[in-house]
């Protein structure tokens, strides 16, 4: 009797109170259920009954855009119609061909090379750049070093500077490449067991006597910062040039249908030593700042396999910091005078360097610019009606120098020898190779590059 009448009850009370009593809770799942049929409904009324209303599929997207908008997400983004095409090219390393051939017939999507041709920069030493984390950047990678180990390299100088970054899987497929089998190589922790994850080498590295040297600088980003961070934990290889651009966090892309995707940011990532290199994007810190002397001062939470101190938040620090090449006072001078002829230069320096080939004086890629050869192009930019003083012009002898050089070596021995002398120009390079010279194996390369300074 009493549990009827407690029912009883109860029934009454549900009346009284429109039976707010029975209802339960709603799940946070069905909540977000009902908000979006409220703004579905929301959307159809402005739609139908507004008098300024817009048109339904702007009025949709421009509704989209501001949710992303809300989030604290600097990394999110609705990607529609040109730019989710744009963004599956990079991540797939595709491009479209621009040739009459291409317009006159269907879409061909071309595989964009995301590594550099490799460049024996001596007789030991090899050097690739790595331009993206796209499909396949891996095998790209593996194949150019391989071809390299052929021609007799024992040092590799790997540039990462201004790799974007890509997919994550691309980026522990490259770290693996230089690592001991079963070595962590980034660590990344999501609100859910899918972006939560400890990634480890699956297979022994592939080159375990080659000695490397990483160059980076702000615009390594990403992927591109998980490879240097892994390489710099293990000690694996020595960081040459400036702190990297900080983004330690991960981007899951979400297609919507219909050329449409949202990318959201769904996990941060930390090197195996347990560090983030995440740097705040309002944080106005200098990227030139040394970091490791830093961590060094202040006592570092994380350190290197073999017990080197590492900072944490602000990006990859190198080991040691070199900045990048600048022109002098002079070379600034001679530019701003050619202002808008600076292409009627380049025409003549072609020029030049065509005619100079013709002469077959050239027998070597090391071949030196003689003052002749750069007088050439002074009566060229005279004919050209450039006047340029002897006086700025002197001034600026080892900046034409340079530029002459390089048009010279393309035109007598090709793209590769240009490249390389344009990287043995490279101040970070230099620094590579000051470093190479001295040691080979990474400890030596690292135990060095912490003993210099630029």
């Amino acid at each position: 009797m009493k549990r009827l009448a407690t029912l009883g009850l109860v029934a009454v009370l549900s009346f009284l109170t429109g039976g707010w009593l029975l209802h339960r809770e709603p799940t946070d799942q069905e909540r977000l259920y009902e908000q979006a049929r409220v703004l579905g409904t929301v959307l159809s009324v402005i739609h139908e009954h507004s008098l300024e209303s817009a048109d339904q599929n702007e009025l949709f997207q421009n509704t989209a855009r501001s949710l992303v908008g809300q989030l604290k997400d600097p990394y999110a983004e609705l990607l529609m119609g040109d730019g989710y095409r744009q963004f599956s090219r990079q991540m797939s390393g595709t491009g479209e061909l621009d040739s009459p051939q291409a317009h006159a017939g269907p879409n061909r999507p071309v595989r964009i090379p995301a590594t550099s041709p490799g460049v024996m920069l001596n007789t030991t030493t090899g050097y690739v750049a790595l331009h993206s984390l796209s499909d396949g950047s891996a095998d790209e990678l593996q194949t150019a070093v391989w071809a390299l180990r052929k021609r007799g390299m024992r040092s590799l100088v790997l540039d990462l500077r201004n790799d974007p970054g890509g997919l994550i899987k691309q980026g522990v497929q490259v770290a693996e490449l230089f690592l001991p089998k079963g070595d962590t190589i980034v660590i990344t922790r999501g609100r859910t067991p899918e972006h939560s994850r400890i990634y480890v080498a699956a297979s022994g590295e592939k080159w375990p006597d080659l000695g490397v040297v990483v160059l980076v600088n702000d615009g390594t980003a990403s992927s591109a910062e998980l490879v240097a961070g892994a390489l710099q934990d293990h000690d694996r290889a020595a960081i040459i040039g400036l702190p990297t651009y900080g983004k330690g966090v991960l981007q899951t892309t979400y297609p919507l249908g219909g050329d449409m995707a949202i990318k959201l940011t769904t996990a941060r990532w930390f090197t195996p030593s347990g560090r983030s290199i995440n740097r705040p994007r309002t944080h106005a810190d200098s990227l030139v700042a040394d970091g490791r002397q830093t961590a060094l001062v202040r006592g570092a939470r994380y350190r290197t396999d073999a017990g080197r101190p590492l900072s944490d938040g602000k990006g990859i620090q190198p080991d040691r910091i070199v900045r990048r090449d600048g022109y002098t006072p002079d070379e600034r001078a001679f530019l701003d005078s050619l202002g808008s002829s600076y292409a009627a230069f380049r025409v003549a320096l072609a020029d030049c360097a065509a005619a100079i080939k013709l002469q077959g004086e050239i027998a070597s890629a090391d071949f030196l610019v003689t003052p002749a050869m750069r007088e050439r192009v002074r009566v060229e930019l005279e004919a050209r009606r450039l006047h340029i003083s002897d006086r700025l012009f002197a001034a600026a002898a080892s900046y034409v120098d340079r530029q002459l050089g390089y048009d010279i070596a393309r035109e007598v021995f090709g793209d590769a020898a240009a490249s390389r002398r344009r990287l043995l120009d490279d101040r970070q390079m230099g620094a590579a190779l000051e470093l190479i010279q001295h040691g080979s194996s990474e400890g030596d390369l690292i135990r060095l590059a912490e003993s210099t300074t630029d």
